[in-house]
């Protein structure tokens, strides 16, 4: 937990440094969303964050889709609360359709269809279209600007929608509802199934966590020593995405690299402390 607390708090001061003030929300890795975690958040000073919208479905015991085709739009398109954290809870399929889906139709057509959706699921609320900020682009024609063009434009002429940020949103409207529980989960089938399990996720944990018990025990045998630098390390190899290659959910040919560069954070762990 503490790590998890360092990582916010690092996230948080960097954002700070790099954009002159502090971040109102976040996007916790993966959409990864726990009760202690939002507690952490909330501590942090972080006002909201954003998640998928089956962590809802399974905090509060509702379904909100047959299919494709959502059953239940004025529970999904609401602010919802916890710990004092406002939580927004994206349209996965929306979502989806841009990010893997547009790519291969007529730009034009891809927007028409986008708005026509929303449209016809709502008629007021919040609508949360969240994807992977760098992934989808290099699938579409010119990198995706004659699609972001159209729909920009297309919604900037819009009458009945308005694109608004999170921020914007809970300054208009501070209330939300408040959560009784959190289901725990990521943004991918609403568990952490990615990232443990698997027999390389699991002993890739186990590595990091023997690691970081050694270098409890050299820190309490040399309390003078400065260990910033080999922590940094761990805090490097607790990232996400060293797991997301393990295990057999995903394959990608320089997988033997990110393997190779997770260990040397490791060993790294061992060469700073002498």
């Amino acid at each position: 937990p503490e790590d998890a607390q360092t990582q916010i708090n690092k996230a948080i001061s960097y954002f700070e440094e790099i954009f002159g003030f502090k971040p109102y929300g976040m996007w916790p890795s993966e959409g990864s969303v726990s009760e202690e975690i939002i507690k952490l958040i909330a501590q942090a000073g972080i006002k909201w964050i954003a998640t998928d919208e089956e962590i809802l479905s399974k905090s509060i015991n509702e379904k909100f889709r047959v299919g494709e085709n959502l059953i239940n739009p004025s529970m999904l398109y609401q602010m919802y609360e916890f710990e004092g954290v406002k939580i927004f809870f994206r349209d996965r399929i929306l979502s989806d359709l841009i990010g893997f889906v547009y790519s291969s139709w007529d730009a034009q057509k891809a927007v028409d269809d986008f708005l026509k959706r929303v449209r016809s699921s709502t008629t007021s609320g919040i609508v949360s279209v969240i994807l992977d900020g760098e992934n989808a682009w290099e699938y579409y024609e010119n990198d995706g600007n004659i699609f972001l063009e159209k729909l920009y434009g297309s919604l900037q002429k819009s009458k009945d929608i308005k694109t608004i940020t999170f921020s914007e949103y809970l300054k208009q409207n501070p209330y939300g509802i408040t959560l009784k529980k959190i289901f725990p989960g990521s943004w991918i089938n609403a568990n952490f199934s990615i990232w443990i399990g698997h027999e390389e996720d699991n002993l890739s944990w186990d590595y990091l966590y023997k690691v970081r018990q050694e270098l409890i025990s050299y820190q309490k045998n040399n309390p003078d020593k400065d260990t910033s630098q080999a922590w940094e390390e761990i805090y490097i190899a607790e990232g996400s995405d060293w797991n997301w290659w393990y295990g057999y959910e995903h394959y990608t040919e320089t997988k033997d690299i990110f393997d190779d560069i997770y260990r040397h954070h490791l060993m790294s762990v061992y060469l700073k402390i002498g």
